[in-house]
């Protein structure tokens, strides 16, 4: 028995191939978008038979993170990005085993460790047929540390993203 293709399979089939010689493979945004992501890290708590001595409380690291994005022109976007960043707990140092040979946490620190850090940078983007250029300056900032960065990256694209 012949099957003949639907006429839809067809369209859909030659619409799909054609796809490559028309999108552009990297794309600038078309219009201005702002977000925003939260996230958390925890690790569990140990028991003072894991830990003789030291902190019992583990990591616990709260992430919110910003992005604005714009379109600058027809080939260029606007980034700006801000994060901060709250961490607490206490970090394994080392382990051994005790008498019984069964392991030992050794945790830093008496009290743990408390830390925030805070985020800032904004750059600009380059679009093009085959690839995109762009740079950044930023500012960061911790309790005890800051900086200052610049950053440049690219892409280049070939056979056409195949």
């Amino acid at each position: 028995m012949k099957s003949n293709p639907s006429r839809s399979l067809i369209a859909l089939s030659t619409s799909a191939l054609a796809l490559p010689g028309i999108a552009q493979a990297d794309a600038p945004p078309t219009e201005s978008t702002l977000s925003y992501k939260i996230s958390n890290y925890q690790e569990d708590d140990l028991t003072r038979a894991q830990v003789p001595f030291g902190e019992l409380g583990r990591y616990d690291i709260d992430v919110h993170q910003f992005q604005y994005v714009s379109p600058l022109g027809i080939d260029f976007a606007l980034f700006i990005d801000a994060n901060h960043e709250d961490m607490s707990g206490a970090s394994p140092w080392f382990s051994a085993a005790n008498a019984a040979g069964e392991p030992v946490i050794n945790m830093s620190g008496a009290s743990g460790i408390t830390d925030a850090r805070s985020e800032l940078s904004i750059g600009t983007r380059y679009y093009s047929q085959n690839g995109n250029f762009g740079g950044a300056v930023g500012y960061s900032e911790e309790n005890d540390y800051r900086a200052t960065y610049v950053n440049l990256s690219g892409s280049r694209n070939f056979n056409n993203d195949l």
